[in-house]
């Protein structure tokens, strides 16, 4: 059996998709570590899963809440932000993972293809990568334009700068290195067409497992009335613009609401329909199992989450690299796309009484495989035995 380690970014929307296949590696008798540089032992620890370093230098930076939510609607300084997650610290991150390297002696390397880092550290030891992506990057369309794509664009000299002192000209889509070997993409055909040469679509990535504690919601004992489940993400979620859009649209349906609202105060924003459920967070996959449609700011989970328990989507993009899910869902029809920040609450309901209908239900079956993590895990199994 092989010792696999994970480098990941430790942000919940980066790190989620690899739950699944790590523990399903673990479950065919394979050891599993996770680099990431942040406390994620609430996460892992729970799961059976181990991260290192063992005792990170500090807490991350938290890059969610009202002023991160605000400030990602700046196009100048979202670019910095972004450069700054690529390429800032890249070269003593190499160090530290070459240190993990030497520590641990993985078989090989899993990588989110955004940490440039890892891919450098395992090209100069000597060891296999391979790219598990959690974003669309991997299979974007040629002719697609956006403001991360043009941001990408403008890094691209200092970018492949860092890789050729190594040696290196590797290729990238998007945010995205492609791995030699192996790159994986957690989406399907019926949402990105057929993908580039050596990238491999395996559906979304569910967990064996619950990756969360439950909410303690009965839902035998709810109200049996069509249920929306409204969700931002993890980052860019304090939007009370958009929450009060929602529940002054839902004012005059006969829906039922589910709402993970972060630390907003939901006093001010609504009244919100009867019955409403107004959590800080939710566990995903939970509620989703009981949805009608899910309102969402477009983040690559989210969408492939949603899709793979047949729900349809509102997507209302916020920032990066939520409108290319937002765009791929327009164009397939397995939802609509609204901007929530300036849509008047009749669109707002329009939109959704047109995603309850069953016809909208129906176009979404069955489109999104719920076997991902399986599938990659499989994948990630046969490449490194295939690499010896």
């Amino acid at each position: 059996m092989s010792r696999f380690l994970f480098v990941v970014i430790p942000e919940r929307g980066h790190l989620h998709p690899y739950l699944g296949p790590a523990l399903h590696l673990q479950a065919r008798g394979h050891e599993v570590w996770f680099f990431a540089e942040a406390p994620l032992d609430a996460v892992l620890e729970p799961l059976g899963l181990r991260r290192w370093p063992l005792h990170p230098p500090a807490p991350a930076v938290r890059h969610a809440g009202e002023e991160f939510s605000a400030r990602a609607r700046d196009a100048a300084w979202l670019r910095q932000w972004v450069a700054g997650v690529l390429l800032d610290d890249v070269e003593r991150q190499v160090l530290r993972i070459e240190a993990a390297i030497t520590t641990l002696r993985p078989a090989a390397l899993v990588l989110d293809p955004m940490v440039y880092a890892g891919a450098i550290a395992a090209h100069r030891v000597g060891l296999p990568w391979a790219a598990v992506s959690n974003s669309l990057n991997p299979v974007l369309p040629a002719e697609l334009d956006s403001e991360l794509l043009r941001t990408v664009a403008w890094l691209a000299p200092r970018r492949a700068a860092l890789f050729a002192a190594h040696g290196m000209a590797p290729m990238f889509r998007g945010c995205d290195l492609l791995a030699p070997g192996l790159t994986v993409c957690f989406s399907s055909r019926a949402l990105v067409a057929e993908p580039p040469a050596g990238v491999q679509l395996v559906g979304a990535s569910l967990p064996p497992r619950p990756r969360e504690p439950a909410s303690g919601i009965d839902w035998a004992a709810r109200s049996g009335r069509p249920r929306v489940l409204v969700s931002l993400g993890s980052q860019v979620y304090h939007q009370p613009r958009m929450f009060r859009t929602i529940a002054t649209a839902l004012a005059d349906m006969d829906v039922e609401l589910v709402a993970s609202i972060g630390e907003l105060d939901p006093a001010p924003l609504g009244p919100w329909p009867p019955g409403a459920v107004l959590r800080r967070w939710l566990p995903q996959l939970e509620v989703l199992a009981h949805t009608d449609v899910m309102i969402t700011h477009g983040g690559a989970n989210s969408v492939m989450e949603a899709l793979a328990y047949d729900v349809p989507l509102l997507v209302s993009p916020i920032c990066n690299d939520q409108f290319h899910q937002a765009e791929l869902v327009r164009r397939t029809g397995l939802g609509r796309v609204l901007d929530l920040h300036t849509a008047s609450p009749q669109a707002c309901r329009e939109a959704l009484e047109a995603l309850l209908r069953p016809e909208a239900r129906a176009r979404v079956a069955g489109c999104m495989p719920r076997d991902g993590a399986l599938r990659c895990a499989e994948l990630l199994e046969a490449w490194i035995a295939g690499s010896g």
